[in-house]
């Protein structure tokens, strides 16, 4: 167990402070892997196995067999199973892991992304969606740059050099900025949209920031669109891969069902369809 904030190992360190950056932290906040924490007394030194799917204490609180005080599972001491202080027995997203260098974070996080969505939605803690806004932003933005190369040498440069900059190299290198922009302005909308639909159909178990740093960090896949030259024939199976990785995510974070988390996810992908097919059925008839 790390600190989120600096990475100080806490393992046999009481819940409260981080010794090293003095950032909060309680054992319930983090995500471990089932069996592999124990969590300790801190007067008896009795130990219990965190055995839920989350690694945690079931029930939270009770009374200590060894010395019989009231306990919560946030006054225990941790300590990993195997003995090994050093062990990584947490999922620990990629994007928090200080760690890694910048590029290492990002490309750890970007396979989490495509991978691991279910170990990424169990290792995104509260208060994050400033991070995956940023990570989205890096996401699309590496994705556009590698993505409209082709646009820009075979349209705007050529432009440029047979009439100079005028209007027309301009529109198209203003159509190539606005495909970014799209994408960005699409999927906020997709989170804010997915939350609403989250509580109308029966409530979420956590807040909008939730479903927005889920939907944030579920869009790895975009990456794909990187590959020049292809963005056009890949976007169907990066529009459908992303929208499983989102569906898994939000399902996750917000402890619904998947066929609600597809339901909310799916909105967006929806009206994209829809908009689609009604252009070329105007198309065709015009």
């Amino acid at each position: 167990m790390r600190c989120r904030s600096c990475s100080y190992p806490l393992w046999n360190t009481p819940a409260g402070n981080c010794p090293e950056c003095g950032d909060a932290f309680l054992p319930s906040s983090h995500t471990f892997k089932r069996g592999e924490v124990i969590f300790q007394c801190p007067d008896c030194e009795a130990q219990y196995f965190g055995d839920t799917e989350d690694g945690h204490l079931n029930p939270q609180e009770f009374n200590c067999v060894g010395c019989a005080r009231r306990l919560r599972e946030d006054e225990c001491v941790l300590f990993p199973s195997d003995g090994d202080m050093s062990s990584v027995v947490e999922y620990q997203c990629p994007w928090f892991d200080k760690g890694l260098g910048v590029s290492g974070r990002w490309f750890g996080t970007i396979g989490w992304s495509m991978a691991k969505p279910t170990d990424l939605a169990n290792a995104l803690p509260g208060g994050v969606v400033l991070s995956g806004l940023k990570f989205m932003l890096i996401t699309i933005g590496v994705a556009s740059i590698f993505g409209l190369i082709p646009n820009v040498i075979f349209v705007v440069i050529p432009q440029v050099a047979n009439a100079g900059v005028g209007v027309g190299s301009l529109m198209s290198l203003a159509y190539s900025l606005m495909i970014p922009g799209v994408v960005i302005i699409g999927i906020c909308l997709e989170g804010l949209l997915a939350h609403a639909v989250l509580r109308l159909t029966g409530g979420a178990a956590n807040d909008l920031g939730q479903t927005m740093a889920g939907i944030f960090f579920g869009s790895g896949p975009y990456i794909v669109l990187g590959i020049p030259c292809l963005s056009p024939c890949v976007a169907p199976v990066v529009l459908i891969w992303s929208l499983v990785g989102k569906s898994i995510i939000l399902s996750n974070l917000q402890q619904v069902s998947i066929q609600r988390g597809i339901v909310a996810a799916s909105v967006i992908p929806l009206m994209l369809v829809i908009g689609l097919v009604g252009l070329m059925i105007f198309t065709v008839n015009v």
